[in-house]
């Protein structure tokens, strides 16, 4: 209850215009799966992402995360020189890629629900999540994910 109340004054803050489904999403994930930002500092990186004030913030471990894309329904970040974290809402899900480059880059993706509730991977995955972004090279089902080999184009 404490943390649903808290949620919706975050997002309230977030900004006077209108709220975005990403943000809602990103704000509302679990720390457990999102670490290095409390949901308050999420709301306010997201809030200066938007008002094109800054696109960085310290996390808990004094290292910057960087808004490197930010739309309606697209969020990605880098929160380590190798590793790029994207969300894409599609319809009533969620696409979560937690991505890392050394040298090659392998993305993991996994799909949620707004509740944050695994999803069965059997979504159609476009080949690129936005312009000037992620594009998969390779697919390769595992047993519990789907992983991707990736280049940027």
């Amino acid at each position: 209850m404490r943390r649903n109340l808290i949620i919706i004054f975050l997002l309230t803050a977030v900004s006077l215009h209108a709220i975005r489904q990403i943000d809602l999403v990103f704000i509302s994930m679990p720390n457990e799966m999102f670490p290095f930002l409390a949901p308050e500092y999420r709301a306010a990186l997201l809030s200066a992402a938007h008002e094109h004030k800054t696109d960085s913030i310290d996390n808990y471990f004094g290292k910057k995360i960087y808004v490197r894309q930010l739309t309606d329904n697209y969020l990605q970040m880098q929160v380590a020189d190798s590793i790029i974290y994207d969300w894409l809402v599609k319809d009533s899900t969620v696409l979560f890629i937690q991505t890392v480059c050394a040298p090659q880059c392998h993305s993991k993706l996994d799909t949620y629900n707004f509740k944050w509730e695994r999803q069965p991977d059997n979504i159609s995955i476009p080949d690129c999540l936005s312009q000037d972004s992620l594009c998969f090279t390779q697919i390769i089902v595992e047993a519990d994910s789907l992983r991707f080999v990736h280049s940027k184009e």
